[in-house]
């Protein structure tokens, strides 16, 4: 019976330290995932977007936790948070780098534009009307002479 307690003990010490190291920060946020189904539980995966997070996977759940400020930075490999900033840019625990964010968004095609058009002149038919001229009238200016 003793050896029980102090065993119970010795495991409620042990989960306590791990939770101290994971707290989260804030608020949290559980909601279903699809990258927690399927894997087992109390699996901590990288968060997508940010390396201070990462996602604790209980029962297809996800529980977004965020790292202590003295280890603020996820390790997918270690699945600890650490402090090296480094961790961020691996993608598989063999030291891969990330490749570049692929856009998400479908790309956004440039207007079309068409060639401007010559407006068609409209043509008028002069049959049968009669354009009378102008009267003209003239002025005549007499510039004197000075002898």
């Amino acid at each position: 019976m003793r050896t029980l307690v102090v065993l119970s003990m010795l495991l409620c010490a042990v989960s306590a330290f791990r939770l101290n190291e994971i707290r989260p920060l804030g608020r949290l946020n559980a909601s279903p995932r699809s990258d927690c189904l399927g894997v087992p539980n109390g699996a901590q995966l990288p968060h997508p977007v940010n390396c201070n997070q990462f996602i604790l996977c209980e029962n297809n759940i996800g529980l977004t936790l965020t790292c202590r400020s003295s280890h603020p930075h996820f390790d997918r490999c270690s699945g600890r948070c650490v402090d090296d900033i480094l961790v961020c840019m691996i993608t598989d625990c063999n030291g891969a780098p990330n490749p570049p964010p692929t856009p998400t968004d479908p790309p956004i095609d440039p207007p079309v534009t068409q060639p401007p058009t010559t407006p068609e002149i409209p043509t008028v038919s002069t049959e049968g009307v009669t354009i009378e001229p102008e009267p003209t009238t003239t002025t005549r200016f007499v510039v004197p002479t000075v002898p």
